[in-house]
């Protein structure tokens, strides 16, 4: 998984974190054949005196697996929201975000997986029925 963003390191072509509220989980290999499969550029602004804390959910067409989430804060300084696991699936992962008092937050998020080929099983069906009216003749 070796890209030209920002938290990637050109030398190493490795993953490497900067000061900020980053989160990564599942299995974030720079090594593996997975692609990037979604991106995302998450902007919620909070302009009064209260916190902002949600749950962000990322749902994408199956069939697919992913592999690895990455969160990264584009707020530099630690005062934007603070990203957390919440659960993964095949083809959705969902994140808990905590704001800080009076502050929004602003992540791209990274998602990577394997597309699974899909099968239809509506062919599958109608070899299956020729396999057996074959079968039937002498």
């Amino acid at each position: 998984m070796v890209n030209d963003y920002v938290w990637v390191d050109v030398t190493t072509k490795k993953f490497e974190p900067l000061p900020g509220n980053d989160l990564e989980f599942g299995d974030c290999v720079d090594d593996s054949d997975d692609e990037l499969i979604y991106f995302d550029n998450t902007v919620i602004e909070n302009s009064g005196p209260s916190t902002l804390n949600g749950t962000l959910e990322i749902y994408i067409d199956a069939p697919l697996n992913i592999t690895c989430v990455r969160v990264i804060d584009q707020i530099r300084d630690g005062t934007g929201g603070v990203p957390s696991f919440n659960s993964l699936g095949t083809n959705w992962a969902k994140i808990d975000v905590a704001g800080q008092y009076g502050k929004g937050f602003h992540f791209h998020i990274y998602v990577y997986g394997i597309r699974v080929k899909r099968i239809n099983p509506d062919k599958d069906k109608e070899r299956d029925q020729s396999k057996d009216s074959q079968s039937n003749l002498v």
